[in-house]
């Protein structure tokens, strides 16, 4: 898992470089399938969608890693269109299509909700499911002591789990955003 593996920097950092932040940059995925970093369509979902939800698993990922700043590598496309030109890496990266359009893809729209809803929101941890189908992931927000939880079924198959109910504590009310 990402998570895990980007875990053992963080340890890295915290035994040989304490109190240095830890940023991850230049990250991203395709929306051209000839990119050998793309995001593919799975299931009902296109390319752009799965790009939208794997950019949002991997700032999660990041989040939960212990990293302090975490960038997308670009945002906007600097390449439209079907031909073998798109295929460079990173060329299809971005939340919105080439200079000039500025059209948003999917991921604008995964990206902007994940940060309008969580911004103000700090890390609490992973909170078991009771179900290896169903990732759950806390945050607070320290200034009104609202909480939220990311709840995700961490696949590359589009599953959906179905009768999943998540506990939310003592709350008495819970929206459900659906990115």
């Amino acid at each position: 898992r990402v998570k895990d593996a980007m875990a053992l920097l963080r340890t890295y950092r915290d035994t040989n470089l304490p109190g240095k932040e830890l940023w991850l940059t230049e990250f991203g995925y395709d929306t051209d399938p000839q990119s050998v970093l793309h995001a593919p369509a799975i299931g009902g979902n296109s390319a752009a969608v799965v790009q939208g939800q794997w950019l949002v698993r991997y700032y999660l990922a990041m989040v939960a890693a212990g990293f302090d700043r975490v960038f997308l590598f670009v945002s906007r496309d600097s390449c439209s269109g079907s031909d073998s030109s798109c295929a460079t890496q990173f060329d299809t990266a971005g939340l919105t299509t080439v200079k000039g359009q500025w059209t948003p893809k999917a991921a604008y729209y995964f990206i902007a909700t994940f940060r309008n809803r969580l911004s103000s929101f700090a890390w609490l941890g992973e909170q078991a499911s009771g179900n290896s189908s169903v990732s759950i992931y806390k945050f607070k927000d320290p200034a009104n002591r609202k909480g939220a939880y990311v709840v995700w079924a961490p696949t590359s198959s589009a599953a959906v789990v179905s009768g999943f109910s998540l506990p939310i504590g003592a709350a008495t009310t819970a929206t459900a955003v659906a990115l």
